[in-house]
């Protein structure tokens, strides 16, 4: 019998096979590349979201909101301020006594959490940093 230039039929299975595994591969890679980016680009926003958030924290943060919450688009965000450290008062009694109607340092730590979903998973970023403020000076009679 003589053989005929062409391929088989089996020859013909096994390529369609080796195609459709390496078209599987490049679908995966391309829904892989694709949430990566999604991803990436609600986390530059919910970075953005953070950082207007901290800069809106009023530059005389002892009269602040400690606990603020709010919705920002796709994006739940929460600001929490909370007294840290503050300065004490130099030594002795007269330069107590001198300096305690005077506004003391105050060092505040501030949070910035913005949270979001997206393509059915949850991402999280979050922002920390002090900042320097002063307290009122204590009411007269109050030690």
């Amino acid at each position: 019998m003589s053989r005929r230039p062409g391929f088989t039929l089996l020859e013909v299975l096994i390529a369609g096979a080796l195609a459709a595994a390496m078209f599987a591969a490049l679908l995966s890679t391309i829904r892989d590349g694709r949430t990566a980016l999604t991803t990436a680009a609600r986390s530059q926003a919910a970075m953005a979201v953070a950082r207007n958030h901290l800069a809106l924290v009023e530059p005389d943060i002892s009269h602040a909101l400690q606990h603020q919450r709010g919705r920002d688009g796709a994006f739940d965000w929460r600001v929490e301020i909370a007294r840290t450290a503050t300065a004490a008062p130099p030594p002795g009694v007269v330069a107590s006594f001198l300096h305690s109607r005077e506004a003391q340092a105050v060092l505040y730590a501030i949070e910035v959490d913005v949270s979001w979903s997206s393509l059915g998973r949850t991402g999280h970023v979050r922002l920390a940093t002090h900042r320097l403020g002063f307290a009122a000076p204590r009411p007269e009679g109050e030690e």
